[in-house]
């Protein structure tokens, strides 16, 4: 055993052969929804499809890491949706707005925190406020200009709240993509 456990110390890689074929592989292993707060279900899997993502560069295989983010679908109606209903002053839901949106997002990560589960409540008891966030979502993936500057807005804010989550946890990513790409 003694005799083992020296090979392994004095061994470049402690013992662990690379492959002899190495492959490209990308792994997915994030998935985390944006204007949604991060839970234990995405801290498994992240911490889980980190290990893997180690092991398989520390074996000589090319790993990439995608996050996956949840950036398209119901969720993101349902915000535009709730954002109009509380702010329906904003320009991006003015039909006849041609000029530039603003760079500045009209909430904070707080407010999407909150606003996505107010709607998402909501929508379940109220039918008509479904169907208003399932023409919304439409809208947003048929490239309506002010639903594309709110959902770019909403991207933005996420992602970097959620960077900053992973980073905490050691966990890294190389593609930052999502259902949208």
């Amino acid at each position: 055993m003694a005799q083992y456990l020296e090979e392994m110390r004095n061994s470049e890689k402690m013992g662990v052969e690379e492959a002899k074929d190495p492959q490209t592989m990308i792994l997915d292993y994030g998935g985390p929804n944006v204007a949604k707060p991060l839970h234990v279900g995405h801290l498994r899997s992240a911490i889980i499809g980190e290990s893997i993502k180690r092991m398989g560069r520390y074996l000589g295989h090319k790993v990439i890491g995608d996050v996956h983010l949840g950036d398209w679908g119901l969720q993101m109606g349902l915000i535009i949706t709730e954002l109009h209903k509380r702010k329906p002053e904003l320009v991006y839901f003015q039909e006849d707005y041609e000029g530039e949106y603003p760079t500045e997002a009209p909430f904070t990560i707080s407010e999407l925190e909150e606003i996505y589960p107010t709607a998402s409540v909501y929508a379940k008891e109220h039918e008509d406020y479904r169907e208003e966030a399932l023409h919304a979502t439409y809208l947003l993936q048929n490239g309506h200009r002010g639903y594309r500057a709110i959902w770019n807005h909403i991207v933005n804010i996420s992602v970097a709240d959620i960077k900053k989550n992973y980073q905490r946890l050691n966990v890294e990513f190389d593609l930052w993509k999502g259902e949208s790409d």
